[in-house]
């Protein structure tokens, strides 16, 4: 295709890819906002239950992550069914993903909790005060996990057949739920005791069974065949794709897990800033994720489909929006750098070390957030394609081989403490950038996405 017009045709694409990843995106943006106000009223209640809410965050994001990308392939294969004029595939990828979805979220909720009740928390070094803390909300934390899984199955189908305002509508009413309930359970309202840090724990575990209880009631909810059983063909189709993206997950997120945790040994102040730097961050990134999600249900009916000229122009589309939104993003940051700290630490201003450690750290994710929108947006796309493995092998060459080792070498060696953890995370990430966007461009440029 001549450049002048395959950019001239971006346009088409983009408009049907905005209009869809809209939604998506304020979804995702959802869910970075149950994060983000956990940290913003912990922060309310003192610099240690701030310190705790970034460790156990920090720790559980790992088990969620992994049962997110459990509840993928319903997206991908409903949408790979649409494409190829098989809708009835999305009542059996949803039917298997809640099969595999729901017996994670029971097994991992057992096994964290035993484990933390036999003081398995203590093996992290953290200050004593931060893990007395941690204990309760770790538990109620994980097991909100499983309304927050099946919730997630579903919001994938709706979103594949072309209905995502509804999960916006049920997370929105989950994160109004979820601030109540905290309200309610932290500070001892309404008659309730006051529970502190573990309140916002039952506060979010409330405020996802409201999600996932109004969304499974809501009018219009898809046919699921409970009937038709289960089949060792289609658990085989969801295991392929939903564990090597699971394992993907984990293994970006397994980063920022160890980097907070190796926050805790420079002290609360700059574990505490940690935790303020990266709900921002992760607030912020929501958006390109739902972008990423939605090019991933684009780029599947065309794959389904067999249309790769248009994939290059839905993935160009998506690439272009991802970078427009995290520059705007950035630019914001920028200007806000030094009053943003505040909003987290109103309640604790004794600590003006950790607002400055905050401001620096908040800098550092804004230099590559950039970077990190490509790279999410490349992994919707490959996605699509079914070309979770590549993504899985550059997942861990890229966080665990560059941006861990790096972090720890200016941390230490170089004494930049937390500031080099950060360092380290941008060249991972800038890393997998430029691997993950040329894996994509070589597939679609080489016409071997079916290979």
């Amino acid at each position: 295709m001549d450049p002048k017009n395959f950019i001239v045709s971006l346009w088409p694409e983009l408009r049907k890819t905005i209009f869809l990843v809209f939604p998506i995106a304020l979804g995702q943006g959802g869910h970075g906002l149950l994060f983000v106000v956990d940290a913003v009223m912990a922060g309310h209640l003192g610099v240690s239950s701030l310190a705790a809410a970034a460790f156990v965050g920090n720790t559980v994001v790992l088990v969620s992550l992994f049962g997110f990308g459990l509840a993928i392939p319903v997206s991908v294969l409903t949408s790979q069914g649409r494409g190829a004029g098989h809708p009835g595939h999305g009542a059996a990828a949803l039917r298997h993903g809640f099969l595999l979805v729901g017996a994670f979220g029971m097994l991992s909720a057992v096994f964290v909790h035993g484990a933390v009740l036999s003081g398995v928390l203590t093996i992290f070094g953290q200050d004593p005060v931060v893990e007395r803390e941690a204990v309760e909300f770790t538990i109620w934390l994980v097991w909100s996990n499983l309304p927050a899984f099946l919730f997630q199955c579903l919001k994938n189908h709706r979103e594949a057949v072309g209905e995502p305002w509804q999960p916006l509508l049920w997370l929105c009413i989950g994160v109004a739920a979820t601030i109540v309930f905290n309200w309610i359970f932290m500070f001892g309202h309404l008659g309730a005791p006051e529970m502190g840090l573990a309140g916002a724990g039952v506060g979010t575990f409330l405020g996802r069974v409201v999600m996932f209880v109004g969304l499974a009631c809501h009018p219009g909810r898809p046919e699921i065949r409970w009937r038709d059983g289960f089949h060792l063909g289609w658990l085989k189709d969801v295991l392929v794709l939903g564990v090597p993206s699971a394992f993907q997950w984990a293994l970006e997120a397994g980063v920022f897990t160890v980097v907070a945790v190796l926050m805790g040994l420079f002290g609360k102040e700059q574990q505490a800033a940690h935790q303020v730097a990266i709900s921002l961050a992760s607030l912020a990134f929501m958006v390109p994720v739902g972008i990423s999600q939605g090019t991933s249900i684009r780029m599947a009916e065309c794959y389904g489909a067999r249309n790769l000229p248009k994939m290059r122009q839905i993935a160009a589309g998506a690439l272009l929006f991802s970078l427009l939104f995290m520059g705007v993003y950035v630019l914001l940051v920028v200007v806000f750098n030094e009053a943003i700290p505040r909003l987290y630490l109103s309640g604790d201003l004794s600590s003006p070390e950790t607002a400055a450690f905050a401001a620096q750290f908040i800098l550092v994710a804004a230099a590559f957030a950039l970077c990190d929108g490509l790279q999410v947006v490349a992994v919707g796309a490959l996605r699509g394609m079914s070309d979770v493995k590549f993504i899985l092998v550059a997942a861990f060459g890229c966080y665990w081989g560059v941006s861990l080792p790096v972090g720890v070498l200016l941390a230490w060696w170089l004494g930049w403490g937390g500031l080099g953890l950060w360092i380290g995370l941008a060249c991972g990430i800038c890393a997998a950038a430029v691997v993950l966007n040329f894996r994509l461009w070589w597939k679609l440029g080489k016409g071997c996405c079916y290979a």
